[in-house]
């Protein structure tokens, strides 16, 4: 069996795996997809769950929350939101989660302070208006 080069990624977590490969399953929005050495040159948008690379070395089988595939006939790049073991699945849902929490509760805050400023000078504005009225 032919092999080709395969590098698995995320910005957060570096390379998970790079080296060679005979074969990679991974999740597409479609369902299962599976790349073989000599494959056509395609790009794809990663869906999230569980992928397996077969390598000289063993499986190597790894979880995601999404990302794109690049596919060559002799290299594959797979550039993944968040990569992790599938043990470790629920933690990166969880921890990806907390993360858009703090983002929402930091977006609510500022939007808070900025209404209570504009509500600040409404009021004092109006306040103005009426000294000069009387």
């Amino acid at each position: 069996m032919k092999a080709f080069a395969l590098k698995i990624y995320a910005p957060d977590e570096g390379v998970y795996y790079e080296g060679d490969a005979y074969s990679l399953t991974l999740p597409l929005y479609d369902g299962s997809y599976q790349v073989l050495a000599g494959h056509q040159e395609e790009v794809g948008a990663v869906a999230k769950g569980f992928g397996k690379a077969v390598t000289s070395a063993g499986e190597i089988e790894f979880c995601t929350n999404g990302g794109v595939v690049y596919v060559t006939p002799k290299r594959v790049e797979l550039a993944l939101l968040h990569v992790a073991k599938p043990q470790d699945f629920q933690a990166m849902l969880d921890r990806i989660n907390e993360t858009k929490a703090k983002e929402r509760r930091k977006q609510s805050y500022y939007e808070h302070q900025t209404g209570a400023i504009a509500l600040a000078k409404a009021i004092e504005k109006g306040a103005g208006r009426r000294e000069t009225e009387d």
